[in-house]
């Protein structure tokens, strides 16, 4: 087996036919070396949370990210939902990851070009999965809210909003929805399908809100929360 620290992953590589039981032992067995390192990575000035061993969230659960340099023309992004020999850094804790991002990037790229160029890959990525995710939660939002619209589903970069609702029936999400938890997707989902009949937020529009999603007002504040340290 083998051990690295790389930008606050310690990432182990071994056999398949190795079992979970002794990764952890084999990690437990250089703690003190790995904590070194973390120590080390917490402290120096993090420039962007794209880059390797850093860890972004999707759908409410934190995925490390992996680089690795390959034969290809551009970076390629591909989420890894498996038991993993990845461990990811938290304040307090180190745990054993199962999701992660796998960035190959072509040969020759470094230093900000290829957090750029990851970071523009994950972007994209996400926009991708919003496509599907957040038409999905309209979809199965709509009859509890609006059942007779015919919203357009729209995907954004909006960085203020999660999202908005036009004049004329188009629902705008930002890709960054699917940091959220996939509950709290269908909240915003509900907050502009809700729109659709109430274009205010008055008393009027809440209770077409809370009807169709009676836990939305405590749902409102957690995203509220989980706002303030989402990547941007």
């Amino acid at each position: 087996m083998g051990l690295r620290v790389l930008g606050g992953i310690v990432e182990v590589r071994a056999p398949v036919r190795i079992s979970q039981r002794r990764v952890r032992e084999f990690v437990q067995a250089k703690g003190s070396w790995v904590v070194d390192k973390l120590i080390e990575h917490r402290e120096r000035p993090k420039i962007s949370p794209f880059g390797y061993g850093e860890s972004v969230p999707y759908l409410g659960r934190k995925a490390a990210i992996t680089i690795e340099p390959g034969p290809v023309e551009a970076v390629a992004v591909s989420l890894h939902d498996e038991d993993c020999n990845v461990f990811v850094e938290e304040p307090d804790l180190i745990y054993l990851g199962r999701w992660h991002f796998h960035v190959t990037a072509p040969l020759g790229i470094e230093g900000d070009s290829l957090r750029e160029s990851v970071r523009e890959a994950l972007v994209a990525w996400y926009r991708a999965q919003a496509t599907e995710v957040i038409q999905q939660a309209v979809d199965e939002c709509k009859p509890l809210v609006a059942p007779r619209a015919k919203p357009v589903v729209r995907i954004s970069n909006a960085r203020a909003q999660w999202g908005s609702c036009s004049s004329d029936g188009v629902l705008r999400f930002s890709w960054r929805c699917l940091m959220l938890d996939p509950y709290e997707i269908e909240y915003i989902a509900v907050h502009e399908l809700a729109h659709l009949k109430v274009r205010n937020h008055s008393k009027a529009f809440w209770r077409v809100v809370t009807k169709a999603m009676p836990s939305a007002l405590d749902i409102r504040r957690g995203i509220t929360r989980a706002s303030r340290t989402l990547p941007r």
